[in-house]
């Protein structure tokens, strides 16, 4: 609900929140009736019909939610723009991501979640250095969360200075 309820303060138009659960679906509706739900619960993911495509946050990943998510992502077309949030950065790592989404990816982690996916803080040159091979050999583009945040592209990075409060806020991914 937060996600949706950002996407739409960002200018988005029309959102669908898919769901692992009968019961997530019926609370998220219960939050707000306006937003498409659906489940994901079918082998085959469902191909995604927007233009673009958020996982988490909230997601607590295991292999059959992994997997299902995968499947749905693997009919995406290419260069859909994909946002692994949370746990669901985890995703990248999995040799059945699509490579034809890498390009178009970006993980939101903070800190600690950063250090789960191999990532060190870069809290020098020599750290910032790591934190650029780190993101490259995932292959992603990484919006690394913290006190210096960092965004990390294969082709150039960006240091955001100044505390992001706005980074810090749930939903912000």
């Amino acid at each position: 609900v937060l996600a949706a309820r950002s996407f739409f303060a960002a200018g988005g138009g029309i959102a669908e929140v898919r769901t692992f659960s009968e019961n997530a679906r019926r609370t998220i509706l219960a939050a707000d009736p306006g937003l498409m739900t659906g489940l994901l619960e079918h082998p085959s993911g469902g191909q995604p019909r927007g233009k673009g495509v958020l996982v988490g946050p909230g997601i607590r990943l295991n292999e059959q939610k992994a997997g299902l998510i995968l499947s749905m992502l693997a009919q995406a077309p290419e260069g859909t723009p994909v946002i692994l949030d949370a746990s669901s950065a985890e995703l990248a790592r999995d040799a059945r991501y699509p490579t034809l989404l890498k390009q178009t990816t970006l993980l939101t982690p903070h800190l600690g979640e950063w250090r789960k996916l191999g990532g060190v803080a870069a809290d020098c040159v020599r750290g910032f250095e790591a934190a650029r091979g780190h993101a490259r050999a995932l292959g992603v583009n990484v919006l690394v969360k913290g006190p210096v945040s960092l965004l990390l592209r294969p082709e150039s990075s960006l240091v955001l200075p100044a505390p992001q409060a706005g980074l810090a806020t749930a939903g912000s991914g």
